[in-house]
């Protein structure tokens, strides 16, 4: 067997060996929520249950942006992009999200005009939104602020900022196309960001097409990630 036609088969047994553990994870997840479900109606979960059920849905988010890597660049995904109004199509992503970060006494604001709409593909913009708001929430103090609008150039953009220490500074200085930055210190591979620069550029409007930025302009000097999108 060639090495090209190896190194095919093994993706191809990684993408399907990461799919089953996604759905195992799903299962799992689905059973802590029929759990939690059976407790009294106003009692709030414990910390070891928000626990489980925080870190099994970042597992579930990981394995889901390494398939959707593995599809993009295998040419196997293809964009379905639909117009959403920002502030209801925010508000349903990030309830769990936000219940997360409340659970951590980190609280999430977002600022959206009820007007405000854009085209994208939910699915992989959702995925990006999960990926940096699990970010800001590992290591933000106490706040997360979400803030959606429209610059001069008609351009959609939405920033996610926090005040925790601020994105380091080899990363500022880096551009996501190049190789991920790794850090054995952090548990970093950059993967995240990079799949975020992916699925931003993948969203074009004639010869405009998304992206992002980084900058530690966020709350008190802490993270900002920006998504722009034509």
């Amino acid at each position: 067997m060639t090495s090209g036609k190896t190194s095919n088969l093994f993706e191809l047994i990684l993408a399907s060996s990461i799919h089953d553990i996604k759905n195992s994870i799903s299962l799992l997840l689905n059973k802590v929520d029929s759990l939690t479900t059976g407790l009294q109606v106003g009692c709030p979960l414990n910390s070891e249950q928000q626990l489980i059920q925080q870190q099994g849905t970042e597992i579930q988010q990981n394995l889901i942006r390494l398939l959707a890597i593995y599809r993009i660049q295998n040419k196997q995904y293809f964009l379905n992009v639909e117009e959403h109004y920002l502030n209801d199509y925010l508000n349903e992503i990030l309830e769990p999200q936000i219940a997360a970060c409340l659970a951590n006494n980190i609280i999430v604001k977002l600022f959206c005009d009820n007007n405000l709409y854009a085209y994208f593909d939910r699915e992989l913009i959702t995925g990006l939104m999960y990926n940096i708001i699990g970010n800001a929430s590992r290591y933000a103090h106490s706040k997360i602020d979400i803030q959606v609008n429209v610059n001069k150039n008609k351009q959609l953009f939405i920033t996610i900022s926090d005040d925790g220490p601020g994105y380091p500074s080899q990363l500022l200085d880096t551009t996501l196309s190049e190789n991920s930055i790794i850090s054995f210190d952090s548990g970093n591979t950059g993967l995240g960001l990079t799949f975020c620069s992916m699925i931003a550029e993948m969203h074009t409007n004639k010869n405009s097409h998304g992206y992002i930025q980084l900058s530690n302009q966020g709350i008190r000097q802490g993270a900002c990630f920006t998504l722009f999108l034509p």
